[in-house]
């Protein structure tokens, strides 16, 4: 009896000297691994064959081979451990696992079985092979297949090795433009970063092959990648007026800070600015350009620019109406458009007015001062949409050695259809040279020089009111002054002309700025008028602007390429907004020039 007990003792002792339990580990609580053997060992792995001899008290999470190179030192040590591992509880016994990743050919290694439960492990009795190596890697899909910038690329396939030095990339040539570094690697995936250098990416126009290598076995991926330059596939509309939406759709996300230019027929470059959007479209509003044919560019930092081959149209937004304009006083240029027709006058010292139809420019003279008040200057000469009347009169002479200054208080009122003219009530005393005249709430408002208060002239009434409302300093510095809609629209120049200020005012409030604007050259005369829904205002052929009374937006419309006069005026003429340029250097005759948009 005594035997038998020693016996069975003995025999437990061996039993569990040929298993490796961790620390913690009571075999009571864990199963005992019997390692049986290897086999199948070839080129493509080995098979490792173990059972499990005790039945588990505990459940088993996961069971498996662990292995390692034998390092230099002491075979105990692991240079690096391996895992092939099964989820789940064993469904049969004994129980086979191939080893068929991460093996190098004519290295020794050393492994053995283990089970698994929460965070505590068992082993069996390890084993030690020379390895043939295993299977080369194969590549099934990339997860991005075109290349540009920065991009975190999953590469799917089998055998490639866990550790990420051991997988050796080749993208065929691509790595001249990125920087690539594999961030995660598994047998059956490898994730990997590609972040563009700073080398310039031409427009390679082919594929590329990828190509794996792990341990001297190599797998390729034919046509896996294409290197892209930002592109435009499509422009539209293909003609345009300055102001314009043009759309481009890319080959490339528009959030990459790419630029876009405009290129004429003599292979200028010209900025073409584009708004914020999200995608492969970008959206841009057609720059302040010549008529003609255009075509776009698109770049950005580190790439090859790109031509759209397609040539797009900026139309004129311009079309030449008449010329030939008469003047009564060629070296004055003195006109203001009265409904359909033009009225031009003397502007100084004398007073004559004139009207005309652009269709039969014969001018014809309608009126005047007395014959004691023709010499005036700073007098009112106004259309007023009110009732489509002109009104014109007070004014001043200024003094001179031999003469004191006169004041003008007559006021008159011409009507162009019937071609008569009416003398109106007399501005009560008081200085009268004018300064601005303009159409508000249903009167004919005038701002006068050296005089506090805005005054109405109630056309209906004929009668004159002072409103008691002083005229803001800004307005009295104004270059240019119009109306509509209960508000005064005028302008103020810096006195250095770089910076021209848009501003609006109602009587009795205090004035608004609407718009800032930086403007070039030496812009002393500025006109401004009020047409359909906008506000127009411009000096000269190369600042002309609109400003859209609904959406608050100032545009600057397109330059008229004809002359560099810097003196021009607003005409409205039927159902059309026109401006007039005067002769330059013998160069055009009084041209008027209909706005098309």
């Amino acid at each position: 009896m005594k035997y038998t007990i020693r016996l069975i003792v003995v025999l437990l002792v061996s039993l569990l000297q040929g298993c490796t339990i961790d620390s913690n580990i009571s075999e009571r609580d864990y199963p005992v691994i019997k390692s049986l053997g290897i086999k199948d060992l070839d080129e493509t792995g080995v098979d490792i064959d173990f059972m499990i001899i005790q039945k588990p008290s505990v459940t088993i999470d996961t069971y498996g081979i662990q292995y390692r190179k034998i390092g230099k030192g002491s075979p105990n040590i692991p240079e690096y451990f391996f895992y092939e591992e099964v989820a789940g509880k064993p469904l049969r016994n004994p129980i086979t696992i191939r080893l068929q990743y991460d093996l190098e050919p004519g290295v020794d290694y050393f492994a053995r079985p283990f089970v698994r439960s929460g965070s505590q492990m068992i082993f069996g009795e390890s084993f030690n092979f020379s390895s043939l190596g295993v299977k080369g890697p194969e590549i099934t899909s990339v997860s991005e297949s075109q290349l540009s910038q920065y991009h975190t690329l999953t590469i799917a396939g089998n055998y490639f090795s866990r550790k990420p030095e051991n997988n050796i990339l080749d993208f065929g040539g691509i790595e001249e433009y990125f920087n690539i570094k594999i961030m995660e690697a598994t047998p059956t995936k490898l994730v990997v970063e590609l972040l563009k250098n700073f080398n310039t990416i031409p427009d390679l126009d082919r594929k590329f092959n990828l190509k794996i290598t792990v341990n001297g076995k190599s797998g390729v991926l034919n046509d896996a990648f294409e290197v892209i330059i930002p592109k435009i596939l499509k422009v539209e509309p293909s003609e345009l007026f300055v102001n314009d939406t043009i759309k481009m759709d890319l080959n490339f996300s528009n959030e990459s800070g790419l630029q876009f230019t405009m290129i004429d027929q003599a292979g200028t470059s010209y900025l073409l600015p584009t708004t914020p959007s999200e995608g492969f479209i970008a959206k841009g509003a057609v720059p302040n350009l010549p008529p003609g044919k255009y075509k776009v560019k698109v770049g950005t930092s580190g790439f090859d620019e790109y031509t759209f081959p397609q040539e797009i149209t900026i139309k004129n937004s311009w079309a030449f109406g008449f010329e030939n304009i008469p003047l009564v006083d060629p070296n004055k240029y003195s006109f203001i458009s009265a409904g359909n027709q033009i009225v031009t006058y003397n502007y100084t010292p004398f007073f004559d007015l004139y009207s005309f139809d652009l269709n039969n420019p014969n001018p014809l003279k309608f009126g005047d001062f007395p014959e004691n008040g023709r010499e005036r200057e700073r007098y009112a000469l106004h259309y007023s949409k009110i009732d489509g009347k002109i009104y014109f009169g007070l004014g001043a002479r200024l003094p001179t050695l031999d003469q004191p200054r006169v004041l003008y208080t007559d006021f008159y009122r011409y009507d162009i259809l019937s071609k008569k003219q009416e003398k109106l009530t007399d501005l009560p005393e008081g200085l009268t040279a004018v300064q601005w005249t303009f159409d508000y709430l249903g009167k004919v408002a005038i701002a006068f020089l050296f005089r506090p208060n805005f005054h109405f002239f109630n056309t209906a009434q004929n009668t004159w009111e002072d409103t008691g409302v002083e005229v803001p300093f800004d307005l009295q510095d104004a270059v240019a002054v119009t109306s509509k809609g209960g508000k005064i629209y005028f302008l103020r120049v810096t006195s250095n002309f770089q910076t021209l200020y848009l501003l609006s005012l109602q009587i009795g409030q205090s004035p608004v700025l609407i718009s800032q604007i930086p403007i070039s050259g030496l812009n002393t005369s500025w006109e401004i008028t009020e047409f359909e829904n906008s506000i127009y205002f411009g000096s000269g052929t190369s600042n002309i602007f609109e400003y859209n009374i609904a959406e608050d937006n100032v545009l600057r419309l397109q330059s008229i390429y004809s002359s560099p006069n810097q003196k021009a005026k607003f005409y409205q003429i039927g159902s059309h907004l026109y401006y007039g340029l005067p002769s330059y250097a013998g160069i055009g005759e009084n041209r008027l020039f209909k706005l098309l948009r």
